[in-house]
């Protein structure tokens, strides 16, 4: 929720410990993260990675890597799939059109993550609280729901789309803006964003 990051490697070491199978949701992670956008996660280590079409990879559904004998069982046991119909064959190859091309898209990766931090550095040089975020999802921490809805009602009536994130969701008193980044903008719109938080 908050463009941070799981100990990846504190969580195998866990996994290892206790004998466990380590599943790992990598929705904001493919696309941009790991060798050519492939994500964070080590097949190797893990038994179970997701990874969704509906993020970076502009499409639909969701799709797991796992050894064979994990998919066997999914196949067998995991309800979702066996009860439910495959995606169209459009879905499919916009899919497979997106992981075709992310690997060539290292500039917009590099591009996408030096805005979050100029936006982070922003934020943060005007005393705004934008937590633990290293990632292209830049949270804003504002307090009440009723801060965060206004404020993303004064932002989208500027033209600019962020969450309001409020509990349950997050805890009492920490409802916040939850912007993520895309390449499509510029160091301008930073600032703009930055000029209507000031005035509102």
């Amino acid at each position: 929720m908050d463009g941070d990051r799981a100990d990846l490697s504190r969580l195998t070491q866990l996994k290892n410990h206790f004998q466990a199978v380590l599943y790992v949701d990598e929705a904001h992670a493919t696309g941009l993260f790991g060798k050519n956008g492939s994500g964070l996660c080590d097949p190797k280590d893990i038994e179970l990675i997701l990874s969704t079409g509906s993020k970076a990879l502009g499409s639909a559904g969701a799709f797991f890597s796992s050894s064979q004998k994990m998919k066997e069982w999914l196949w067998n046991m995991a309800s979702g799939f066996v009860y439910s119909t495959a995606l169209p064959p459009s879905t499919l190859g916009a899919l497979q059109g997106a992981i075709e091309i992310i690997p060539q898209m290292a500039k917009e990766r590099l591009y996408l993550l030096k805005l979050a931090e100029k936006f982070r550095t922003l934020l943060k040089e005007n005393n705004w609280d934008c937590l633990e975020s290293d990632s292209q999802i830049v949270p804003l921490l504002v307090g009440e729901p009723e801060e965060a809805l206004r404020l993303q009602a004064k932002l989208q009536k500027e033209g600019f789309r962020c969450g309001a994130i409020r509990p349950p969701t997050v805890p009492p008193h920490t409802a916040r803006l939850r912007f993520t980044m895309q390449t499509n903008l510029k160091e301008t719109d930073l600032s703009k964003i930055l000029q209507i938080l000031g005035q509102a």
